[in-house]
């Protein structure tokens, strides 16, 4: 599927943060358009046209084909681009002139891959258009600039409860527009076209009416407009600097992840976020990030080693938060990779390696006793069972292994690594390194004891 992205207005709301074009404006280390082109590559889709109006020299030199990003970018120039966004889409009808149907986005709009790949999956009526409606209205910043949707939903709800055979039950668009008094929806900014709109748009510009939503109207009036529920998917509008914190926030709270354990999500994240919202501006990687967080966990284990515990305590747990920022970053600026993963897998295993080592060579050292070197054996066999029970029911049955679903009781045990690397920090301070091995060799091994009993049911 070829996807269009407007990106042709001027921008004005802006104007006060960013002297530039509107879709470079840099959002979390990326510009707004280079969102939306990975967006739609998550998504599945890598043929994109942009739309080009208001300093269009500018924003192509900076985008140029688009190969940096995964995708392939041609440029349509909108002359009309001043009289609205319905002259913009226009202009990119040579473009898509073979196209059954395609995507339409715009370019100051955040969207989620989710946001695309259901509009995407949402076809079209013949000759007409399928608008991703957001029915939550609520959670619109600024609904008051937002273009409202009026639809049939209880209509529709109602012939799909009644089983109304071989007829489209989707919501269909009765009105849409900023000024609309009644409406139970919001338009999101992504469209699933045909030919039709295009006609629709011509039709409307010889009346002097050059606005997408005139287009829409008109389909609406025909029957040929339905609404794509976009459910619980997130998106905003980025057109003022209210928005651009809005869309700030709502980047920030998707980083942290289901797989999170009881002290990333409610200690480690709370750090990381800010941490990785601040490098984000710069051109700093996942996989740099992941070897600087190496070193600080090969310090702490030499510190360790040395009898400093309460520093290996502390040095630890800062490697810990700092564990999170490379996936953080990774997911905030689409930098993930596969060879990302597994070099930030390895790193943590020997980083794990090191700390059980200095932590028991320094209490042995320490203590001369015996039960250290025996804990930490212990601890040693247990410490890389927790990502590992994972990695295997990932590969066997292609689902995340999630504590919160798949652990019970012992979610609650500080057995993951981030559980693990806190025990660390605790058992430093207070410098009971034996103390700390034996919890470390008895919560480890004990989650991987029952992990294995209760994944009976759900494999």
């Amino acid at each position: 599927m070829r996807a269009v992205v407007l990106a042709a207005g001027e921008g004005r709301r802006l104007r006060s943060v960013h002297p530039g074009p509107k879709p470079l404006f840099p959002l979390l280390g990326l510009p707004l358009i280079v969102r939306t082109f990975c967006t739609l590559r998550e998504a599945g889709i890598a043929d994109i046209v942009v739309v080009l109006g208001h300093r269009g020299d500018e924003v192509r030199a900076a985008l140029g084909d688009g190969s940096r990003w995964g995708v392939r970018v041609t440029y349509a120039e909108s002359p009309d681009w001043e009289k609205g966004n319905g002259a913009s889409v226009l202009a990119a009808a040579p473009h898509v002139a073979g196209e059954r149907s395609w995507l339409l986005l715009m370019a100051d709009h955040l969207v989620t891959p989710e946001l695309v790949r259901r509009v995407a999956a949402c076809t079209p009526p013949e000759g007409g258009v399928a608008v991703g409606v957001d029915f939550t209205p609520a959670r619109v910043p600024d609904l008051d600039e937002a273009t409202k949707v009026q639809t049939d939903r209880v209509t529709a709800r109602d012939a799909a409860d009644g089983g109304a055979a071989n007829q489209d039950t989707r919501p269909s668009v009765v009105a849409i527009g900023k000024d609309l008094s009644a409406f139970d929806g919001v338009d999101c900014g992504v469209f699933h076209a045909t030919s039709g709109l295009l006609d629709a748009l011509r039709a409307c510009a010889e009346e002097g009416r050059h606005t997408l939503s005139d287009g829409v109207r008109r389909l609406a009036a025909q029957g040929r407009a339905v609404a794509c529920d976009i459910g619980d998917a997130r998106w905003c509008d980025v057109d003022d600097p209210a928005a651009v914190r809005h869309a700030r926030r709502m980047l920030l709270e998707q980083l942290p992840t289901p797989r999170d354990g009881l002290i990333s999500r409610h200690l480690n994240r709370k750090l990381s976020v800010p941490i990785s919202a601040a490098l984000a501006r710069f051109a700093v990687t996942p996989n740099q990030l992941s070897f600087a967080t190496f070193l600080l966990t090969a310090l702490a284990a030499g510190l360790f080693a040395a009898g400093a515990f309460v520093a290996g305590g502390v040095v630890a747990q800062v490697a810990s938060v700092l564990d999170g920022v490379d996936g953080e970053i990774a997911r905030l600026k689409f930098l993930r990779s596969r060879f990302g993963e597994l070099f930030d897998a390895i790193l943590d295993r020997i980083g794990d390696g090191l700390l059980l080592a200095g932590l028991t060579y320094g209490t042995y050292a320490a203590t001369g006793s015996e039960w250290a070197l025996l804990f930490g054996a212990l601890a040693l066999i247990g410490s890389p069972l927790s990502m590992m029970i994972k990695d295997r029911y990932r590969a066997m049955t292609g689902d995340l292994y999630r504590p919160d679903v798949h652990d019970g009781w012992v979610r609650y045990l500080l057995a993951n690594r981030d559980g693990r690397m806190f025990v660390l920090f605790l058992g430093g301070i207070l410098e009971q390194g034996l103390a700390t091995l034996a919890v470390l060799a008895f919560t480890s091994l004990t989650q991987a004891v029952v992990r294995l009993a209760r994944l009976k049911k759900f494999l």
